[in-house]
């Protein structure tokens, strides 16, 4: 497990350093998709092929004017969701609600299967 900052200098920084362990890992799964591009990039410049070489993965979907080559395998989370239920529970807390108090919400992600993780399945 490497680790780093949510950009893509980051994600390239430790794609250089998987690289060059050995044995090589198979597989990124990058954190977002600002990571994962900055992984292809590293890839690409090692002349490795992914997914031939490496897949990648990414969790955060990529805006469709934003498609790289290959276009990235994502779990997909629902955004607007995500920024509602943050507000509810923000509002919730401000009208009185217990400060300090753990909520855990599970919202439904869909794992998008592209190029970059190799051949879809079925």
């Amino acid at each position: 497990m490497y680790s780093g900052y949510f950009s893509f200098a980051s994600g390239y920084e430790m794609a250089q350093q998987m690289i060059a362990t050995v044995p090589r890992p198979t597989a990124v799964f990058a954190t977002n998709n600002f990571v994962a591009n900055g992984a292809l990039e590293a890839l690409r410049g090692n002349a490795l092929d992914v997914p031939g070489d490496m897949a990648v993965v990414c969790f955060d979907e990529l805006p469709m004017n934003i498609v790289g080559d290959p276009f990235l395998t994502a779990i997909a989370q629902p955004a607007y969701e995500l920024g509602q239920e943050a507000a509810r529970l923000l509002i919730a807390q401000l009208k009185g609600g217990s400060p300090g108090r753990r909520q855990e919400v599970i919202l439904p992600t869909e794992l998008i299967v592209r190029a970059s993780s190799g051949e879809a399945l079925g």
